[in-house]
């Protein structure tokens, strides 16, 4: 029973409405998906960059110039009210792992540390920063680019800090130069996690989109499967004799034309099998009067032949049809003289 079950056209229509919608959805939803990340992902880009942009514009440019270029540096007044107004901005906006001031050393490539504002603190991870430290910018190509206006890395890039996503903008003195970069880093842990929320809603749509296309391709076959039944239903019925048998013709699709068909089948089955019937029974009464006619044929012929000696007499009648013309006797004349009488009706059959 359960093989018979899943041979029914209705389920392997089913199945197959199923893994079409769900190929569907499942491109649909991967497309989207992608398009989604990307999307996201421009998006914290953006917000980097304009975090980076915000904070730079706030950054007192005499006051950062001043700061002394040695480790002594991070004890300077100047270097302590940057660095508060930096973590003030960091608290502020959710995600924000560092921020910090770089310069450039003068060498090529090679960028130098003016304010972090992580500096000092015990749970900081990787090498300990101060005013003047030396940092490898050649790594970073949005890097050096954030001295000409805001920009973002466009992938996630690690140095020994761990693994970030980091916008930047430029600080410019009074006459609108360069005079250094302010950087805003996102732990790639933050990044991932947005993006794990993106995975979960593109999963939530595809579970959602396979569980509609299951109840529509259900919904579907069982349209287009009843109306195969009731097709199937009336060839049964046409099978045992039940020519008045019609099916509800609805639509106008290949079903719909071929359940026409069929009743138009029907209703000519009927016509030829009611002509059959007359035709059979006019057979049948012809038959009757056939044999009725050889019957009385066959009783105008002698039964026997005469015994005359001298004489061997022998007869048969054997007509073309059930009825023939053909006709013989014999007939006594007197003692010991017979008369044989043949005789032909032209022509053949009753008339």
């Amino acid at each position: 029973m359960p093989l018979e079950f899943l041979r029914s056209f209705r389920v392997r229509l089913a199945f197959f409405f199923i893994l079409a919608m769900a190929a569907a959805a499942a491109s649909a939803d991967f497309l989207i998906y992608r398009y989604a990340l990307r999307s996201q992902f421009e998006q914290l880009r953006q917000k980097l960059s304009a975090v980076a942009q915000t904070a730079a514009s706030a950054v007192d440019v005499p006051a950062l110039q001043a700061i002394p270029q040695n480790k002594e540096g991070i004890d300077s007044p100047q270097y302590q009210q940057i660095a508060k107004n930096l973590n003030k901005i960091k608290d502020a906006v959710a995600g924000i792992k560092y921020i910090y001031i770089l310069a450039y050393s003068g060498k090529p490539g090679i960028l130098k540390f003016i304010v972090d504002a992580e500096a000092g603190e015990a749970d900081t991870q990787g090498p300990q920063t101060y005013p003047g430290y030396e940092y490898d910018a050649t790594r970073f190509p949005e890097m050096v680019k954030g001295f000409e206006g805001p920009a973002a890395d466009r992938t996630l890039e690690k140095d020994e800090w761990g693994v970030f996503l980091s916008g930047y903008a430029p600080i410019r003195d009074a006459s609108g130069k360069a005079v250094a970069i302010l950087g805003v880093d996102m732990r790639a842990e933050d990044v991932y996690s947005v993006q794990k929320e993106v995975r979960k809603r593109a999963v939530s749509v595809f579970i959602l989109g396979l569980g509609l296309a299951i109840i529509f391709s259900f919904f579907i076959s069982a349209g287009v499967s009843r109306r195969i039944r009731e097709l199937t239903r009336g060839v049964d019925r046409l099978a045992q004799g039940d020519f008045d048998h019609r099916i509800a013709e609805k639509g106008d699709d290949e079903l719909a034309r071929l359940i026409r068909f069929f009743n138009k089948m029907s209703g000519a089955l009927k016509f030829y099998m009611e002509e059959l019937r007359r035709t059979t029974a006019e057979k049948e009464r012809l038959v009757k009067e056939i044999e009725i006619a050889r019957g009385i044929q066959q009783s105008f012929l002698p039964a026997a032949c005469p015994e005359i000696e001298g004489f061997e007499i022998a007869a048969v009648n054997l007509p073309a049809r059930m009825v023939g013309g053909d006709f013989y006797d014999f007939i006594p004349v007197e003692k010991d003289k017979w008369g044989l009488v043949i005789a032909d009706v032209s022509g053949k059959g009753v008339p």
